[in-house]
């Protein structure tokens, strides 16, 4: 609270050594002596004065004060009043009279979601990841977050969201998307000093059969070794915020001693808990086949280990 607050610093050299003393002009302390609250016709002002962290009789801070503002916002953008307007007014005294000024506006309710453009799958998610049922309050603050949320995923290349607002205070929101279609191709050269030439193929399309996941493949071919992966892989797994990715690969390899094919299959999975923090699971089974032997049989447990450990 201290709003006028210097700090001025005295140093005082000797030999080797310094002495450093803080000389701190605290001025006036600002103290809040009340908050009032006008306008506010859904919340008690009790109810809300507890939502702040300024408290009567404590400090007046202003950084803290702006943010109290900010959380009674949110606080009614979460109950349905997207029109909500917050203003306030002060002594210009150190010790502070506040007055809280609220235009609520209407408190508004979900009505009916339209999508339009996107697939049955694709239609599906959005209204399962939509975060307001029908007749219940419509919370910008999720709303805000879920569209960000869809237009960030990749899955549309076009995302328009509106709202129609209805005179018995209810909102119809209609999206409208344009779903991401785009394919990708590669193909690669090069050369391995053990193992020789080898060529890359890879091909992915996003939105594989109208729905929001992703198929690729890769195949890679040289004069001793072919492998294949085939992957799937989808930001929503059942409609859920899971990040899931499965994939199937082949492989068969020449070694001096021995021929050998593998099959195997993976699924991973990961969730976020919240902001820097995720859950992750996966599981792989593979199998290995000798197919042929040459020379020395010996030999084969020898190269087993090295090549397919």
């Amino acid at each position: 609270g201290y709003k006028a607050v210097k700090v001025d610093v005295k140093k005082t050299f000797l030999e080797n050594k310094v002495d450093i003393e803080l000389l701190i002009h605290e001025g006036e302390k600002n103290i809040i002596d009340s908050i009032l609250f006008s306008g506010n016709s859904s919340f008690q002002s009790e109810f809300l004065i507890k939502q702040l962290q300024s408290k009567v009789n404590g400090p007046y801070v202003k950084n803290i004060f702006k943010r109290d503002i900010e959380s009674l916002k949110i606080l009614y953008l979460k109950n349905g009043y997207k029109d909500v307007v917050i203003n306030y007014e002060m002594s210009n005294r150190s010790i502070k009279s506040i007055l809280i000024s609220i235009n609520e506006g209407k408190a508004y309710k979900l009505s009916d979601l339209i999508v339009i453009g996107a697939s049955n799958s694709q239609k599906s998610l959005l209204k399962k990841r939509f975060p307001v049922m029908p007749a219940a309050l419509y919370d910008v603050i999720r709303v805000n977050q879920y569209k960000r949320e869809m237009e960030n995923s990749g899955i549309f290349s076009s995302f328009e969201y509106s709202e129609i607002l209805k005179n018995n205070n209810e909102i119809d929101v209609i999206i409208k998307v344009i779903p991401t279609k785009s394919k990708y191709y590669g193909f690669g050269l090069g050369y391995e000093d053990t193992r020789s030439l080898r060529g890359t193929v890879e091909y992915q399309i996003q939105n594989i059969f109208n729905s929001y996941s992703t198929f690729s493949t890769t195949l890679q071919l040289g004069l001793k070794e072919i492998r294949g992966a085939i992957n799937y892989d989808t930001p929503y797994l059942f409609r859920s915020e899971v990040d899931a990715s499965t994939r199937i690969w082949m492989e068969d390899e020449i070694y001096p001693s021995y021929q050998f094919t593998r099959f195997g299959i993976s699924e991973s999975i990961i969730k976020k808990i919240n902001k820097g923090s995720y859950i992750s699971a996966a599981y792989m089974w593979y199998r290995t086949n000798i197919t042929e032997q040459f020379g020395d049989p010996s030999l084969v447990e020898h190269f087993n280990t090295s090549a397919l450990s």
